[in-house]
């Protein structure tokens, strides 16, 4: 019967069927709708199924015999539809006990669907979560609720050329497909299409929604770029023909493409001839740590080197300057006069700007800079890592309206973060020896949005709430408040007391050790000396009694006990005048260095006066 609503009329042999049916179905429309995924419900499936029938019986006379057999096939398709509704869930499950959540799953209050685009935590790293898009969502054999994911990776997680270029927030499609817990989940994100990414920003995201852009496949086994032709081939097969509101520029935006930010990688003695380097793994389940980079020669399919930047066009001609006179000579600004006049004032910073990590700058390219702001005291970094209760300031201490050093004040805060805005370190002014500036870092906005609100406002933040975090910790310094003093907290000290007593127990215990070792190994050289002596004595003795034999032998006969008593004084006489020469020769030598030292006597005759 199925057969006959195979596939719809020919338009050239039956136009008057289109003319008559204004939404026509067949079962093969069906079918490559189904192996899509595009009926969401089954639903949406039977009303596909009973426009196909209708269609049939509408278009045929009621005694015809396509209209029976669409009556038959409308009544069976009706009664499975019951009995599939009747069934529980656990019923779909597959042979590993997966049950399908096409609704989606709810989780801190959002719910997550297939396509849509999130952020996994990174064992290797919690401020980059790994960026990736739902393809399934489903329910365990454990009742846990679970999302398959496919991973895209950064830039820095990568294997590529030394001098490939990337654009700002830009990530790579890869073919990493994961099973997580919907607690690994930390919240939306999404991925454009670099052609649309040109254009504008989707509509109605959530407010600290990172945006990321994708231009490429990347071959995780072989290290290759493929650049994307079509968008839709990269996304579930629910998906594809939806599309996305937009909010479109005036005029499309061009955006420079930045250097690697793993080029420092690349070595001196790397060639073009070596193989291609590995990646750092680091835990399980996630992206690598950090990738590598090198000098082989470029692919077909790779991206050309960027453009050169035009050398900046010529100065006009600066003009002769006229002769100060002496007034004008002391009209400087107070930074210079205070350089000039001799060294700061002892416990003021000096006045340099400390910069933030390059991957934290909100500001915005075309807004001016702002102007450094000056550090704060010591004791205003006492948050580093320790929550603090907030005290009123002192009448002579300015109560600070701008962020705290380093923390350059956003022009646009909507604007997203550019990971290549890189910051030139200042240099520490007077000699080498003097500290390295204090560096003040914050947290991309989805990394600190994830921080309860409760536990940020423990510590230092900057006027957006974001909170900072300090490369240095508190100095120890007594602040007179009007409050009282205020310094480092009783816990923190005595942590710090303990640690000092522990350190010096472990100092104590090393040195014994290093003591007792020693005196075992003076112990033992001793009684090695002492058993090669006494071998020594056995070997002589051994050797007199062979002596002795051998004489015996060649005398031919038995020497009686007078010549031998004889023969044993003379060889005991030996011995002593062996010992005694012996005696005098150490004499000798300690007389003639004690003369060399003492006197300074040099001669033939010296000798016999030290001898006499």
């Amino acid at each position: 019967m199925i057969k006959d609503f195979d596939r719809l009329p020919d338009k050239q042999a039956m136009p008057e069927y289109y003319v008559e049916i204004k939404n026509p179905m067949a079962y093969d429309i069906l079918k490559r709708k189904v192996k899509r995924k595009k009926y969401r419900t089954v639903e949406e499936f039977m009303a596909d199924m009973n426009l196909m029938f209708n269609n049939a019986k509408g278009y045929n006379t009621d005694d015809s015999l396509l209209y029976k057999h669409a009556t038959a096939l409308q009544i069976e398709a009706g009664r499975l539809y019951d009995i599939e509704k009747a069934k529980s869930d656990d019923t779909f499950a597959d042979e590993d006990g997966k049950i399908p959540m096409p609704n989606g799953i709810l989780h801190n209050g959002e719910l997550y669907k297939v396509g849509d685009w999130i952020h996994i935590q990174n064992p290797n790293d919690l401020t980059k979560p790994i960026p990736a898009q739902i393809y399934r969502t489903y329910k365990a054999s454990n009742s846990q609720s679970m999302v398959n994911v496919c991973w895209y990776y950064r830039p820095e997680q990568t294997v590529h050329r030394f001098d490939k270029h990337f654009y700002p927030n830009e990530v790579v499609k890869t073919g990493r497909y994961r099973d997580h817990h919907i607690e690994e989940v930390e919240g939306k994100c999404f991925i454009m299409f670099f052609t649309r990414y040109f254009k504008g920003r989707p509509r109605d995201l959530s407010e600290g929604q990172e945006i990321y852009v994708c231009e490429a496949r990347y071959n995780e086994a072989k290290h290759e770029f493929n650049k994307i032709k079509t968008w839709a081939s990269c996304l579930p097969d629910e998906v594809r023909d939806r599309d996305y509101a937009m909010d479109l520029y005036d005029h499309q935006r061009k955006l420079k493409k930045f250097p690697s930010p793993i080029a420092y990688l690349l070595k001196d003695e790397q060639k073009e001839t070596d193989d291609l380097p590995k990646v750092q793994w680091g835990a399980d389940g996630a992206p690598p740590k950090i990738g590598a980079v090198h000098k082989r020669p470029r692919g077909e399919r790779d991206s050309p080197p960027s453009e050169p930047t035009p050398p900046p066009p010529p100065k006009p001609p600066t003009p002769q300057p006229r002769p100060m006179t002496s007034q004008a000579s002391y009209h400087g600004t107070p930074l210079q006069q205070q350089q000039q006049t001799g060294p700061r004032p002892i416990g003021r910073p000096p006045l340099t700007s400390y910069p933030m990590n390059h991957s934290q700058q909100y500001a915005h390219p075309s807004a001016p800079s702002p102007a450094p702001q000056r550090p704060p005291s010591a004791m205003q970094h006492t948050s580093y890592n320790t929550p603090q209760t907030p005290q009123p300031q002192a009448a002579t201490l300015p109560r600070p309206a701008a962020p705290v050093s380093g923390y350059q004040q956003p022009a646009a805060p909507s604007i997203p973060p550019n990971p290549i805005s890189y910051g030139a370190r200042p240099t520490t002014q007077g000699s080498y020896r003097d500290p390295p500036p204090i560096e003040v870092y914050t947290l991309p906005d989805q990394a600190n949005l994830s921080i309860p609100a409760e536990v940020r406002e423990q510590y230092q933040r900057d006027e957006y709430g974001r909170v900072l975090f300090f490369t240095a910790p508190p100095v120890a310094v007594d602040i007179v408040t009007e409050s009282g003093v205020r310094s480092h907290s009783i816990r923190y000290l005595a942590e710090k007391a303990r640690r000092q007593d522990s350190l010096a127990r472990k100092r104590k215990t090393r040195n014994e050790l290093l003591q007792s070792q020693e005196r075992l190994a003076k112990t033992a050289r001793l009684e090695t000396q002492i058993k090669d002596a006494e071998a020594l004595q056995e070997v002589k003795r051994r050797a007199l009694r062979a002596l002795e034999q051998q004489l015996r032998e060649s005398a031919g006969e038995e020497l009686d006990d007078e010549h031998l008593g004889r023969w044993s004084e003379a060889q005991a006489q030996a011995v002593e005048m062996e010992r005694l020469m012996g005696e005098r020769g150490v004499r000798r030598e300690e007389g003639r260095r004690v003369g060399l030292m003492g006197a300074g006597v040099f001669g033939d005759d010296w000798d016999n006066r030290v001898v006499g």
